[in-house]
This record gives structure tokens, sequence and C-alpha cells, in this order.
């Protein structure tokens, strides 16, 4: 039968979804607050497979019993508003009646925000018109790590004065960050207007154990607890990699019997193999030659370190390596001036495997 764990897809609401009860219910206050008026909007911030989407699929069933949700990725385009506002019209004549003179879409400009607002005042008191069920129109938009500048001013300009004219269009956005420090958010037009921020941290253990044991409860196949939490371990609680460390020792046990701590030990090195192909090997194999360089002495060192520690090997370009490595690459994170740590604990472990095939030493 296929594999359980469809690793690199968002978790299925259902069969898959674990834990996160706390961002759920800070949703759904703000859902609440938004039918009774007060517009609330939402940013859901984390990094890449962290669970934002299958965060959002969670909460679109129900919330499509408060009304319209339009959803959407977004796209990587030279003008994303004209993109942004062409997607949300054809999604909401498509999915309820508008209560809007179809003569009224003829040669719009998406890039005229006064009419643009005035089309989605009037489409909302067509629905609550048309039905009393409609107290919300919520837009999920996922992937706004690709907005461009203007983009969310743009859109903030538009939604937060339907708001102050009654119209409920509620935004959840999704991205890896909201392009604002999250320590200035009280100032910033964008960080006030996107108020929660919720940030998706790693699961933990508890919920990493329902995530791993969830998917296969009624397949002659399971973990011991005991190697559940070891995966949790491993995993560092990242959803993305529970998913794939379990869909490998799916694969390598043919989907038949209980995988304890020995087996899932005698498995591991295969397990590790199949990482490298599936993840840490292209990441690492494209990179110039000064950045994997960097990469193999910072694994040497503790799970942090700092920059000061890798210069007398890295004697060239060692802040412009660590900016990209940051900042482009997202394999290294900053954890403040001058301290660092890698992406993932087994981003290191595989880094270090490189670093003794080339038999190179610590820093």
């Amino acid at each position: 039968m296929p594999n359980p764990y469809a690793h690199g897809q968002p978790a299925d609401p259902v069969k898959e979804f674990a834990g996160r009860e706390e961002e759920l219910r800070r949703v759904r206050s703000c859902v609440e607050s938004s039918r009774a008026g007060h517009i609330t909007n939402v940013f859901i911030d984390g990094e890449w497979g962290i669970g934002k989407t299958s965060l959002l699929n969670k909460l679109r069933p129900e919330l499509q019993e408060r009304g319209p949700v339009i959803s959407e990725d977004l796209a990587d385009s030279e003008e994303q508003l004209v993109w942004f506002y062409s997607a949300m019209f054809s999604e909401l004549m498509e999915a309820e009646p508008h209560g809007v003179a179809p003569e009224l879409f003829d040669d719009l400009d998406v890039r005229d925000s006064r009419r643009i607002r005035k089309l989605l005042k009037g489409i909302w008191e067509g629905l609550r018109e048309r039905a009393e069920r409609y107290e919300l129109v919520v837009i999920m938009l996922d992937n706004l790590e690709r907005a461009q500048p203007d983009f969310l001013s743009g859109v903030r300009d538009v939604f937060q004065r339907l708001a102050q004219e009654g119209a409920r269009y509620m935004l959840i956005f999704a991205g890896k960050r909201l392009p604002v420090p999250e320590d200035t958010d009280a100032s910033d037009p964008i960080g006030r207007f996107f108020n929660p921020r919720i940030v998706l941290r790693p699961l933990e253990r508890a919920v990493s154990l329902e995530a791993i044991q969830k998917p296969v409860r009624f397949l002659p196949f399971s973990f011991a607890d005991d190697a559940a939490r070891l995966i949790h371990d491993r995993a560092a609680g990242h959803p993305y990699f529970l998913k794939l460390i379990c869909h490998e020792i799916y694969d390598l046990a043919e989907g038949k019997a209980a995988v304890d701590v020995p087996r899932l030990e005698k498995l591991w090195p295969d397990v590790e193999d199949r990482l490298e192909a599936a993840r840490f090997g292209g990441q690492f194999t494209k990179l110039p030659v000064g950045e994997q360089m960097t990469l193999l002495y910072a694994s040497l060192l503790g799970p942090r370190f700092e920059a000061k520690e890798l210069r007398s090997v890295i004697t060239k370009s060692l802040d412009t390596y660590l900016d990209r490595l940051v900042d482009k690459r997202e394999l290294v994170r900053s954890v403040s001036r001058g301290v660092y740590e890698l992406y993932h604990p087994l981003f290191r472990t595989y880094l270090q495997s490189k670093a003794r095939e080339k038999r190179i030493r610590s820093a």
C-alpha cells in the first residue's frame, strides 16, 4: 500500500495533523473578533517546513462555515498586486454569488485601489444580502516570503479602509517571515496591520509522538514509543524531518511489524543516506567552495558557534559567506550578533560526515 508518510506535502487535516492547539486557539479568537466587526488580521510566521500550510489547511473547513474562503499561494510575479486581486475576484465569483453586477468587472483596472475597494465593499454587501450566514470573508495567502516591497503596503491600504467601512474581510497570511523585524511590530504600519503575529516553533515531544503514530494507527506497522521519542529527538521536533524520517523507515521496513529502538538503529545508516539524497546533498553540493568550507568547519564547532572561531581557517570573505548562508541559503541562523547555528542538527551531522571524508579538522 502507499507510504502513509507523504513527506514534502502539508499534513492531511484529519489523518496527520497533530498539535498546534494554542496557535489554532489564537487564530479562532481573531476570527471571532473579526466576526464581531473588529477585523484582526493574522500573520503566521515560521521557517521552511515547520507546518504553516498545514495549519492553514486545518483551519479552512471551519472558516468556510462563516463565509467564503479565498486560498492562494503568492505568485512570484512582477506585478503581485495585479495577480492578487485578479485571483481573488476570480475565486469570489466562482465560489459564491457575489451580488455585484457583472458589468462592474468589465475593464477592471486592478491598479486602481479606489475602484478595487469599492468593488470589494459591494461584494461584501451583496453577500450579506443574499445569505445571513455570511459573517466574514477570509483571504488566506501563503508563501509571503516572495512578497515584493510594495505588495503588503498596497494590500494594507485597501483592506484597512474596507475594515473602517464595515466590510468584513479578514486576512490570514503565512510565510517564512513578515518583512518587519519582530521587535518593531508595534511601530511599523505593516506590523500593526498584521497583529497578532503567530510564530510556529518545532513540535514538543508529545505532539511529535502523535504525529508519528497517527498515520499508521490502522496499519500492520507501528513505532514503539521509545523509537518514536528517538525520532523526535533526531528530528528536533521539525515536522518536515519527522515525516521524512518516518517515510524512509516505513519504506525500509516494507511497511511491516513494529520498529523499536534496536530496529531503528539498524536502519539508521540507510536513513542518513536517504536524507542526504532527499535533502542535504542537493543543498550542499551546489554551493560555492567558500561557503562549503565555511559550513564544514562550522559543523566541527559546537551547536552554536561564533564567527571569530572560523577566521583562522576561513581567512577571506567569511562575513560574505555567512551573510549568504543566512539570508539567501537559509542554511545557517543568526542567533545573536556574531553567533550562529546550522539550521538543523541532522544537517550538522551530515556536514560532519563530509568533513571526515575530507579529513578536515576543527578550526
